[in-house]
C-alpha cells in the first residue's frame, strides 16, 4: 500500500523508493547518492553528530550511513519474503541486523558503531525513507 505525503500528489511505498535509490546509485554513482540520500534522511544528523564526537570524516560517516543504509534494504526485502515465508523473512531480517553490527564494528570499533546505531535510531524515520515506510505499516 503507498504512502501518500501531503505536500506531494504522489505515492511511495517501499518497491517504488527501492527503484528510485537504485536508479540514483546507478546514475550519480554510489558516493554521490549516498550524499543524496544521507541528506534526505532526517536520521543522518543525529548519526553526524554522533560522529563528529568522535572526529570522523565525512567519507567515514557517508559509509556508515551505507552499511545502515544497504542493511535497511535487506531488512526490507525481509520483510516482503516474510508475507510468503515467515521463518525465512525473519531470519532475513536478523541476519541483515547482524551483518550490519558486524560491518559497523570491522569498520568503526564496536563502541563507535554502537554509538552512531544509538543516534541513528534515535530519530524518527521520515515516513518517505525505507524504514519509515516499514514503521508505519505500510
Amino acid at each position: 500500500a503507498p504512502i501518500y505525503e501531503n505536500s506531494q500528489s504522489h505515492a511511495f511505498d517501499a518497491t517504488t523508493l527501492i527503484a528510485q535509490r537504485n536508479k540514483l546509485k546507478q546514475l550519480m554513482g554510489i558516493g554521490d547518492s549516498m550524499k543524496i540520500l544521507a541528506n534526505l534522511d532526517n536520521r543522518f544528523s543525529p548519526l553526524k553528530a554522533a560522529g563528529k564526537h568522535y572526529n570522523l570524516t565525512e567519507i567515514q560517516l557517508l559509509s556508515a550511513y551505507k552499511i545502515i543504509s544497504d542493511s535497511e534494504e535487506e531488512m526490507i526485502e525481509g520483510y516482503f519474503v516474510r508475507q510468503t515465508n515467515p521463518q525465512r523473512g525473519i531470519q532475513m531480517i536478523r541476519e541483515a541486523a547482524k551483518h550490519r553490527e558486524q560491518r559497523l564494528a570491522d569498520y568503526l570499533g564496536d563502541d563507535v558503531g554502537r554509538s552512531l546505531m544509538r543516534a541513528f535510531s534515535s530519530a524518527r524515520p521520515d515516513p518517505t525513507t525505507p524504514a519509515g515506510i516499514l514503521l508505519s505499516g505500510y
